[in-house]
């Protein structure tokens, strides 16, 4: 679903690209990967400190009625610690719709797995507003435990011949339709 504000804004989401990503721990590289939007830290090791370059970018022309500049902020938020940490975007002088910023995490503010969003805005008629976001990256700092099955299935799967339980209609007893409450047979209404 798309939110509909009462102001211009871009109609598709814009695309956002990391490069430049330097870790405090040498030869260490996190992966990256761009088609899913997912950038993997739980490889790395024991970093403390890791930077990279935000690059928001959009084909789309911009919307009548904002002004020409366009600004921005990357948000990080990361609900294992509770933490949203706002990292401003700057428009770039080649291409009026790309925004850029770096992004500095320190190990301390992250666990489990954060996400960084970036925001556009412009003003429009004088009150700055929300005109564009991006696709939403996924930041794994430590992978989560996997989901578990059904208790059914773990049971089939070690050899057991038992079956899963049974509902009770299926042990003879038709289930009855209660159309009125005030009689005391259900399948006998006196109504």
């Amino acid at each position: 679903m798309r939110v509909r504000y009462p102001w211009p804004t871009f109609d598709g989401e814009w695309l956002c690209g990391i490069n430049e990503v330097e870790c405090d721990l040498p030869d260490v590289q996190p992966a990256v990967d761009s088609d899913s939007f997912r950038m993997s830290l739980a490889e790395v090791g024991d970093w403390a400190a890791l930077s990279f370059t935000l690059t928001a970018r959009t084909d789309e022309k911009s919307p009548k009625g904002l002004d020409d500049e366009l600004t921005g902020y990357a948000l990080l938020s990361c609900s294992s610690t509770r933490i949203r940490m706002p990292f401003p975007l700057f428009q770039r002088d080649e291409n009026p719709n790309e925004l850029q910023g770096t992004i500095d995490i320190s190990r301390d503010d992250l666990a489990g797995t954060a996400t960084l969003v970036a925001e556009i805005a412009s003003e429009y008629r004088g009150t700055p507003r929300i005109v564009g976001r991006s696709i939403p990256w996924t930041i794994v700092v430590e992978p989560g435990p996997h989901p578990s099955s059904p208790a059914s299935l773990r049971s089939r799967s070690r050899g057991s011949t038992s079956a899963p339980p049974t509902r009770p209609w299926s042990r003879g007893r038709a289930p009855t339709l209660r159309l009125c409450w005030t009689c005391p047979r259900p399948s006998r209404c006196c109504c």
